[in-house]
């Protein structure tokens, strides 16, 4: 059973922003969406290949390469957007708990810069009572 609190918030981030269809609140190291909130309803399946997009993205061997070589970090990426035809796609993972991220996915258009750091908070708040 999702906890109503974690719904609500990921909830309201979600209608924060029109375009955002999607906020799915995962555990990297799992592959495991923990709750998420939806503008339509959306298969388990899809859920889940959202959540290998997020891993893939963070902590896969190509965003490590860039980490590394783009800006010469060994640290793995906090954030990650990646676009297609129709959307955006975007990873915010928590510092203090690295496994733990959002995915967001949006229309193009959506005010990214404010969905990272909104929903930085967020995280951080699920975060911090997990």
């Amino acid at each position: 059973m999702i906890n109503t609190a974690v719904q609500d918030r990921l909830d309201r981030l979600r209608t924060r922003f029109p375009g955002c269809r999607v906020v799915a609140f995962a555990d990297l190291s799992t592959s495991t969406v923990f709750a998420a909130s939806t503008r339509e309803k959306m298969a388990q399946e899809r859920l889940d290949a959202l959540c290998d997009t997020a891993r893939t993205s963070l902590c896969g061997t190509l965003a490590q390469s860039v980490a590394q070589n783009a800006f010469q970090s060994s640290d793995e990426p906090m954030h990650a957007l990646s676009f297609d035809a129709g959307s955006l796609t975007c990873v915010i993972r928590s510092p203090a708990s690295p496994a733990e991220a959002l995915c967001c996915v949006c229309d193009p258009g959506t005010a990214v810069a404010e969905m990272i750091a909104q929903g930085a908070v967020v995280l951080a708040d699920l975060c911090e009572e997990a």
